[in-house]
Order: structure tokens, then sequence, then C-alpha cells
């Protein structure tokens, strides 16, 4: 039972290629060590405490400008972006370090919410390529 628990959780593109090509003793072994290696995450995961909103504002109540986008592949969700500009006003930092720009939509709306305020931002160029730049 314990087995097939580890090879139901492990179950991934990998194992799939060892189950495809009939080896069944890879299939069972690279199921076993994704599920390994997924759970040695899980301390560590655990150890990152999780803070409400509601307790990081206390009793303020910062006034946004949210401008609502659907939704497209990179940008941030908007309820994330609201939380993340409310942290902002609430606490009025002089500069701030963005890490990993992307598109500009979170760029914006952090300036357009911290008028005075200076925004750095840090990421790769358009022309880096995993392929062309590997680690």
């Amino acid at each position: 039972m314990k087995q097939l628990i580890k090879v139901l959780l492990g179950f991934n593109a990998i194992s799939l290629i060892y189950l495809i090509c009939l080896k069944p003793k890879q299939f069972l072994r690279a199921c076993s060590s994704a599920f390994t290696a997924s759970r040695s995450m899980t301390p560590k995961l655990n150890a990152i405490p999780e803070v409400s909103l509601g307790h990081i504002l206390g009793d303020r109540r910062p006034t946004i400008r949210l401008i609502v986008r659907r939704y497209e592949n990179g940008i941030l969700p908007s309820e994330h972006t609201m939380a993340l500009l409310s942290i902002l006003v609430a606490e009025a930092p002089s500069e701030v370090l963005e890490i990993g720009t992307y598109m500009g939509h979170t760029t914006r709306q952090m300036a357009e919410n911290l008028e005075t305020g200076i925004i750095h931002t840090v990421d790769l160029p358009q022309s880096f390529s995993v392929e062309r730049d590997p680690e």
C-alpha cells in the first residue's frame, strides 16, 4: 500500500516515459525518487510563516488605485496586486526595488500609487534565452 501511494504521488513526466518504454523497475524508482524529493521540501515550506494582510496593515486603511486587467501569463493576479499595493501605500517607502519586472504592469501600478517614491527595476534582458545562456 505504501509503495502504491509513493507511485501515485510521485508520478511525473520522467516516470511516464519509463512506463511507456515498458521499464517497470525504472518507473517505480522514478516515482519513488520524485515522491521523496517532493516530501523533503515540506518541512522547509512549513517553516515559512503565513501572515494575513489585515495583520500587516493593522488599523491602517490605505487607498489604492488598481487597474484590474484580464489575466495574462506572467502578470501578477489582481488580488495579489491589491495586497502588494495596499502594503506599499501603507508603508510609503521612498524607494522600491522590483526584481523580475517582466511586462511592467506591476511597476506601473506601483508608480501610480507611490507618487513621490523611486522604483528601481531589475530584469533579464529581452535577448536572454535559457538555451543560449545556460546557468
